[in-house]
């Protein structure tokens, strides 16, 4: 039975037993079509006698501290950009967000459901919501790995990339218009590792400089978001390292004996 996996390694067999027999929400007659939200519902009931089992199992003693496992299989479903869809009664429609990978610059589309747009709402612009795809990569800069006065520091930099398709107000026709734009941004910060203690400084933006600026484009309402994008200008940009230098430069720590 599949409600086994659920159950970890050394919970009883009775236990099972009393999990199998539990009351539920719903019951369904042979041969009767389910409701998926029915179904759906005695999962979740069965899910929480579970993990009470469990809880009551590992503080008497007995059985097993592992998470509770939940088995997932993906059934793939095909989709065109445009479709609408329907899940657990909410509309949505299949929206195709370009993106550019880091590393190669190779060029790739995530296609995804994003919740359409019902009666007046601020975030909408046209059939589909304001929504965003981000993306990051952990850039390794020079010098990651060194010391500050003998103790071991190291720098984390992300560069941020954010696609969003945005509700933006014309100021002269006071109307919203649906816009596509794409944006950069670093964050970083440096640790220092001080004992069993590890210290963070954030690092200013004004060190970064970027040499792309945000674009922002007026799209059609097609969720089909490639025809709104420059590749080219999107591609990776060099970033510039010696502010940051000098921001390492003035970092020092301070002893101070015990009195």
């Amino acid at each position: 039975m599949e409600l086994i996996k659920l159950v970890s390694l050394g919970v009883g067999a009775a236990l099972l037993c009393n999990v199998a027999t539990a009351g539920l929400p719903h019951t369904f007659r042979n041969g009767e079509v389910a409701d998926a939200n029915h179904v759906n519902e005695n999962f979740q009931a069965l899910d929480r006698r579970i993990g009470s089992l469990e809880s009551a199992a590992s503080s008497t003693g007995s059985g097993s501290t592992q998470q509770t496992h939940h088995p997932y299989t993906r059934n793939a479903i095909a989709t065109n950009i445009g479709d609408v869809i329907t899940i657990n009664g909410a509309e949505f429609v299949i929206v195709g967000h370009p993106f550019i990978d880091f590393k190669d610059n190779s060029r790739h589309i995530l296609k995804f459901p994003v919740g359409t747009c019902q009666g007046a709402d601020f975030f909408c612009t046209g059939s589909v919501k304001a929504h965003s795809l981000n993306t990051y990569h952990a850039f390794e800069p020079p010098a990651q790995q060194f010391t500050i006065d003998g103790y071991p520091a190291m720098v984390s930099l992300f560069e941020n990339r954010t696609y969003s398709a945005v509700a933006h107000r014309n100021s002269s026709t006071n109307q919203y218009e649906h816009r596509y734009r794409v944006t950069d941004s670093l964050s970083a910060s440096i640790s220092l590792g001080i004992g069993d203690t590890t210290v963070l400084v954030g690092i200013p933006h004004a060190l970064f400089r970027i040499d792309r600026q945000a674009q922002t484009l007026v799209v059609t309402d097609d969720a089909d978001y490639r025809d709104e994008i420059d590749w080219a200008a999107v591609e990776g940009h060099a970033i510039n390292f010696n502010e940051l230098h000098k921001f390492f430069d003035y970092i020092s720590v301070v002893d101070v004996p015990a009195p």
